[in-house]
């Protein structure tokens, strides 16, 4: 013990007390601290300011009371969730462009955005600062923010007032007037009375502004056209006389007030003196007139100002960066009128105006369309009079941003460029000028079966060779061989270029198809070279062929119905005539008292309306054939046959012989039409069939690959040489005198054709019998 150190020896009861101190002292702070966050809590909580903290992604970390109540909103809803969905569509891009400052110096900023809080959208202002680690890497922002929703509406209306204001007060020193349609002055400012060089309103106001207040020649007519169509007009350029017979010129811009009928009643407009102006402009005329093919064709931004800033002359190239269709939308107006990337304190016109010395290469930024930053590299020069005294500056601005940009966009382009060549339904071949193909899409491959790989860097002959065998089949421009590319192109272009050819291709699957292929000379970075597209026209030539059918159709049953109309017009009215021949007849008869005539007159009138009605009947049946649409069905020809025989029973001779072959093959078709068509056929045969000889109906057929021809020969009186071909005409007969109104065969043709097929007639003369022939589509898969 004795080696032991007291504790109150006195080394260790200094730092005892040392240390003692020390914890006091951390404990106060931790108090004073303690007391401080209460504090600060209640600040918080208390604060009508709105507080929040958001991580880097933007989710709320912190909402105080106050931004919860604003927004109706719980803490437990906002904690974790992303701020933007509350701001206003139209402010999100501000808001997140604005908050990009807070990732470097100063790390703050300031932004103003819409909300949607309980009462609604409200503009909320934001000031927003950020948190960053010990490697200046932002880990959270805190924002307090304020309602200036009632601040921005004072400011917008302080704004519109403030614009009135100021449009007023800048009127003052340009021309202000109110006339009437017809020139009549009512009001003019002090500026436009000194401006026309009067002493006095009233000495002004005496002459009549439409009739004099003009240069001679000048049609005040489009000016007061124009204020009736679209109700004002802007910067409107002339001559106005002054008091001393000089002319001046103006810009017009003017308003039409009207009543409330919608008559105009007067026109209030303002007046600027550009004389001063047009006059620089006039000395520029001639060297304007000199420069003015030169610079439209540079592709540089070429400008030229007057002293004041105003745009007197700018090429093509300036005025599409300015979004302007022609040199009069810019006359006589400033920049920052025209562009709103305009930036003033980068513009050193008047410097080089005061001082004379040129600006040249300066590297200026703009904004694009995209939001993006620009580059210009923009040289100004002094613009001087012929005298020496610098009336403006001529300025050329290059924009070096597309420079940066022309290797990748030149790539994408190629990139898309292909993607469409190789979508294309249509084959492309490139050939260059040593005759060897540089392009081959998948088309071609489609076509001919030949890979990409396979022809890339092969002569374009020896692929045609491999392709089209037959020499005869090639387009001309593949046959030739001995004389070198770019002579074709320079001196036998015409004889194939831009001229379709065709030719027959064979696919390695045996398909045959018909190919067109149109020839074009191209550039590429090859040099010149010759464009072929392929094209399949097979199905085309196809489509062609059935549209002739069609046509040719078209054309038949144009003449049917021709014939059609004539005959029935023609057949129809031998029944009426008769009929009005015997009415007169009777007539004549009742008058005369000769009673036992009348009879006989009727029966022959009721003999004609039979004649006519059978006629109708025909003709109904014959033009139902056309519009009926009965169902398609597999039909046995025997069987139907025989069903036709059946409805004929009650006219069939005695002793009649039929004879039916039972292998007759059957058709697919419409079995109502068909039996109709078998009905006629054997109604015809028995109508014509001979007294003193029993009826013989044979029923065969013959058949090949594509056709079965059913035959039905009977003995019957026959057909006369002169009649063979016509009696499947309507209303015609072999014979007069057998009954009937001559439609039935008429409609058996109708049928058949309507079924794909044909009939025909055979007869080896009077008494000798007939053989019809029936030509159908056969069906080889019975049903």
């Amino acid at each position: 013990m004795k080696n032991k150190k007291s504790i109150n020896s006195d080394p260790l009861r200094k730092e005892f007390e040392a240390l003692k101190r020390k914890f006091i002292r951390l404990n106060k702070e931790y108090e004073k601290l303690k007391s401080e966050k209460e504090n600060y809590q209640l600040l918080i909580e208390n604060q009508t300011d709105l507080v929040v903290k958001v991580d880097a992604e933007g989710r709320f970390l912190f909402v105080s009371p106050s931004y919860c109540e604003l927004f109706g909103k719980k803490e437990k809803e906002l904690i974790g969730k992303k701020f933007i969905p509350l701001v206003h569509r139209n402010d999100r891009k501000a808001t997140k462009e604005a908050m990009k400052t807070l990732y470097k110096p100063p790390y703050s900023c300031y932004l103003e955005q819409r909300a949607k809080t309980k009462r609604g959208w409200r503009w909320l202002a934001w000031s927003d600062k950020a948190i960053l680690d010990e490697e200046n890497n932002v880990v959270a922002i805190v924002g307090v923010g304020r309602d200036i929703t009632e601040k921005k509406e004072l400011e917008e209306k302080i704004k519109e007032d403030e614009r009135q204001l100021r449009l007023f007060y800048e009127n003052m020193f340009i021309g202000v007037y109110r006339t009437t349609p017809d020139g009549k002055i009512l009001f003019v400012n002090p500026a436009l009375i000194k401006m026309l060089k009067y002493d006095s309103f009233e000495e002004l106001a005496s002459r009549n502004l439409e009739a004099e207040g003009f240069e001679p020649g000048y049609e005040r007519s489009e000016f007061k056209s124009i204020m009736e169509k679209e109700g004002q007009i802007i910067g409107y350029v002339s001559k106005w006389k002054c008091k001393d017979n000089t002319y001046i010129w103006v810009r017009e811009s003017a308003k039409a007030i009207s009543d409330s009928s919608g008559k105009i009643i007067f026109y209030d407009g303002t007046v600027e003196n550009i004389t001063s102006w047009k006059e620089a402009e006039e000395e520029l005329e001639r060297e304007r007139s000199l420069l003015k093919t030169l610079i439209d064709s540079i592709p540089d931004q070429i400008f030229v100002k007057d002293k004041e800033g105003r745009f007197l002359i700018n090429n093509k190239s300036h005025l599409q960066s300015l979004k302007l269709r022609n040199q009069e939308q810019a006359l006589g107006k400033r920049e920052e009128e025209l562009s709103s990337s305009y930036d003033p304190s980068a513009d050193n016109i008047y410097e080089i105006i005061s001082t004379g010395e040129p600006s040249l290469n300066k590297e200026e930024f703009y904004i694009t369309s995209e939001n993006k930053t620009g580059r210009t590299l923009t040289s100004k020069v002094p613009l001087k009079s012929r005298n020496g005294k610098i009336i403006g500056i001529i300025g050329i601005r290059r924009d070096i941003t597309k420079l940066k940009e022309f290797e990748q966009e030149l790539q994408e382009n190629e990139e898309k460029f292909r993607t469409i060549i190789e979508q294309l339904y249509d084959g492309i071949i490139l050939v260059d000028e040593k005759g060897e193909i540089i392009e081959w899409n998948n088309a071609m491959t489609d076509f001919t079966g030949l890979k990409k790989d396979e022809v890339i860097r092969k002569n374009y002959n020896e692929i045609a060779a491999a392709l089209l065998p037959d020499r005869d089949q090639r387009p001309p421009f593949l046959n030739i061989t001995e004389i070198p590319l770019p002579d074709i192109i320079k001196s036998y272009g015409h004889l194939y270029f831009h001229k379709p050819f065709e030719f027959n291709l064979r696919q390695p699957n045996g398909n045959e198809l018909i190919m067109q292929m149109i020839l074009s000379p191209v550039k590429t970075k090859y040099g010149k070279s010759v464009c072929a597209i392929v094209r399949d026209i097979t199905q085309t030539k196809k489509y062609n062929k059935t549209l002739e059918i069609y046509l040719e159709e078209l054309e038949n049953k144009n003449d049917e119905l021709e014939k059609f109309t004539y005959t029935v017009s023609h057949d129809l009215r031998s029944p009426v005539i008769t009929i009005k021949s015997f009415v007169g007849l009777m007539l004549e008869d009742i008058k005369a008292g000769k009673k036992d005539k009348i009879l006989p007159d009727l029966q022959k009138i009721s003999n004609a309306v039979d004649s006519m009605s059978e006629m109708l009947d025909g003709l109904l049946r014959l033009s139902r054939i056309s519009r009926a649409q009965n169902a398609i069905s597999q039909i046995s020809m025997p069987e139907i046959i025989r069903e036709a025989l059946a409805a004929l029973q009650g006219i069939l001779p005695p002793n009649s012989e039929i004879k039916i072959n039972p292998s007759l093959p059957p058709i697919e078709g419409d079995r109502l039409k068909i039996k109709e068509v078998w009905q006629n056929l054997i109604e015809n045969a028995i109508k014509h069939s001979r007294k003193n000889e029993n009826l013989i109906i044979d029923i065969d057929f013959k058949i090949d690959d594509k056709y079965v021809t059913y035959i039905i020969r009977d003995n019957g009186a026959g057909i006369p040489e002169d009649k063979i071909t016509s009696i499947f005409n309507l209303f015609e007969k072999g014979y007069s005198g057998t009954g009937g109104a001559g439609l039935g065969l008429s409609i058996v043709k109708k049928i058949v054709e309507s079924h794909k097929g044909s009939v025909w007639a055979e007869s080896s003369g009077i008494g000798k019998g007939a053989s019809f022939f029936i030509k159908l589509p056969y069906s080889r898969n019975p049903k």
